[in-house]
């Protein structure tokens, strides 16, 4: 007796799915992912059928299941056939009981989450949609040819599960007179799986876009969502055009950053809603909450190292690593350029960061002018929103998740096509071109155990591709900020106090300064101590000809840049650019504004 009450309390622990078949068709296409639901130590499946008047009955899903290692509790709903021409009122009755039915038995098991495939014609379908709305519990419904794509799901916790629709992807493409590479891009764009879901996409296109590019972008029909499309009127520059391509509306809105010579995989989307939801929606979604975004990219070069670009292969590392497995994704700090999604708060915070960083510089402040990260070639690069951001999750230390497959397979590739920053691209483009991948199956099987490691397995590598540990991170950031901030609160044994100002990258004794004085005027009677560019000088650094033709993972801007005291930046140092073109700008940096501390 004890022992019944025992395993009814175990029972009621565990999360209820309910997934609704109507027809054989789906029965066979859903068998391996419920039976790998069934097998779960957290979740209880349920089945709910059509009814064998509908060709789907009880008896019937018993048949099609293993009779062993399966185990469901199988519903029927015992709903009548339909005529092979039915009339409108036969299609609306059979709606309504489908409804009725589907919610009593959501009623009665509530569920945490139900499934179901979506077909705009099927009146099942559109019965569940309503008994879904009214018991208002989650749904996941895709279409049947995303289901060789989401074997993945059974790894979910539920309450990533629940979420499944919370995330909102939107794509960006950052454009100018390449229409060739952009229609590539969109083209690989529009041939992905989206998994049933709305997914915007917005084209920036610079001031100096040609008549080609804007009529390719206005007539191209994006079928996946809301299509949006910006043209700057005066040009911004490169750092202006990543940093305000977007800036999130909340917590749950990431972005898929392009440049326009990039391509991506048919699985891109899939790489990304795994990994989403996996980090960010699971029950210690809290722990990752120094995890910047995913690259679409692998990695194939360190360009950190003082003396300049290294090959890089996350081989050489974990087959010498035996607590990690050769395959296994990694943690980088580093930002990629080629294909990645952002994270909101983070891509939030490096908007406050380049805002304060660029009005420091400005005024000749000096607070946050020299920052230096130590033994890093990133200190040489001027007129890159990528040395900032790299600044910033240096400081924090923040990382990016990047795959790890065979022969660097990836979700995106860089063409180096012909632009402003690249001139010789078909020297090199081989380089860092990787192969896309576009098997599902393959996805899963080389990631270890065929999932997504947990947080606290990942390897974690630092600026320089070294292994290393986020405590360490963590710390070689805080002696950074000790150096640059001379505001932070101490203890009387003069240390910092890092609980409840681990954001104050700003010094807060600046801020009088910019309260009470709302229209400055720069100083203009000494020369400045840091390098300036003059606009002519701007207008020639876009002309500029990469001698060796290779264009890196790091990025160049051509609005005037103000560098930091340090050494004048060698030949490679300057070639160290993405060919990409500015996007519409929002901020108007010409007027100062008060700022507040990095919170």
């Amino acid at each position: 007796m004890e022992r019944g009450k025992a395993l009814v309390s175990q029972h009621e622990k565990l999360a209820v799915v309910v997934v609704f078949l109507s027809s054989q068709d789906e029965a066979r296409l859903l068998k391996d992912l419920i039976c790998r639901w069934s097998i779960s130590p957290d979740i209880s499946i349920h089945v709910a059928v059509a009814g064998s008047a509908r060709g789907l009955g009880r008896k019937d899903l018993a048949r099609l299941l293993p009779s062993q290692g399966c185990h469901v509790g199988i519903y029927d709903l015992r709903l009548a056939r339909l005529s092979l021409k039915p009339t409108a009122i036969e299609s609306a009755r059979l709606a309504a009981d489908a409804s009725v039915n589907a919610f009593h038995l959501i009623n009665s098991l509530r569920p945490r989450i139900i499934f179901y495939l979506q077909d705009p014609d099927s009146v099942f379908s559109q019965g569940l949609q309503i008994a879904q709305a009214r018991a208002k519990v989650p749904a996941i419904a895709l279409k049947p040819e995303d289901i060789e794509h989401v074997h993945w799901l059974t790894d979910l916790p539920i309450q990533a599960l629940e979420n499944w629709n919370t995330p909102q992807v939107k794509l960006v493409v950052i454009t100018n007179n390449r229409p060739g590479s952009c229609i590539r891009l969109l083209r690989s764009l529009s041939h992905a799986h989206y998994l049933n879901d709305e997914v915007s996409l917005t084209l920036n296109m610079d001031a100096e876009a040609d008549r080609v590019t804007l009529q390719m972008a206005g007539s191209f029909q994006w079928e996946f969502g809301e299509k949006f499309m910006r043209h700057r009127v005066r040009r911004g520059g490169l750092m202006l055009a990543v940093v305000e391509a977007w800036y999130p509306q909340g917590n749950d809105e990431y972005a898929v950053l392009l440049e326009d010579d990039v391509e991506v995989s048919p699985l891109f989307y899939v790489w990304i809603k795994y990994n989403i939801l996996k980090y960010r929606y699971s029950p210690d979604s809290s722990l990752y909450q120094r995890m910047f975004g995913v690259s679409m990219y692998s990695q194939k070069f360190v360009e950190t190292h003082l003396s300049g670009r290294a090959p890089f292969n996350p081989e050489d590392i974990f087959i010498e690593t035996p607590e990690y497995e050769l395959r296994t994704p990694f943690l980088l700090q580093l930002p990629c350029s080629w294909g990645a999604v952002y994270f909101p708060e983070h891509w939030r915070e490096f908007h406050e960061y380049v805002a304060d960083r660029l009005l420091d510089i400005e005024w000749n402040k000096t607070s946050l002018q020299s920052v230096q990260i130590p033994n890093s070639r990133t200190n040489r690069w001027s007129n890159s929103w990528k040395k900032l951001f790299i600044e910033m999750i240096y400081m924090r230390g923040y990382v990016m998740l990047y795959p790890n497959f065979f022969n660097f397979t990836s979700f995106s590739t860089n063409h180096l096509e012909w632009g402003t920053h690249t001139k010789q691209q078909r020297n090199s483009a081989g380089t860092f071109l990787v192969p896309l991948m576009t098997d599902s199956e393959r996805l899963l099987d080389d990631l270890p155990n065929r999932r997504l490691p947990d947080w606290d397995s990942l390897p974690v590598l630092d600026l320089w591709a070294n292994l290393a540990t986020s405590a360490e991170l963590i710390k070689r950031g805080r002696a950074l900020q000790e150096q640059i901030n001379p505001c932070l609160l101490r203890n009387s044994k003069n240390e910092v106090i890092w609980e409840g100002q681990e954001k104050e990258l700003k010094c807060a004794k600046t801020l009088p300064y910019y309260s009470t004085h709302t229209t400055p005027t720069p100083k203009a009677t000494a020369a400045p101590a840091i390098e300036t560019l003059s606009i002519s000088a701007i207008e020639k650094d876009g002309q500029q000809q990469d001698p060796s033709g290779v264009s890196s993972d790091e990025t160049a801007s051509d609005i005037p840049a103000y560098s930091s005291p340090t050494p004048v930046p060698s030949v490679d140092d300057q070639n160290d650019d993405v060919d990409s073109v500015p996007a519409p700008s929002q901020r108007n940096l010409a007027v100062p504004t008060p700022t507040m501390p990095l919170m």
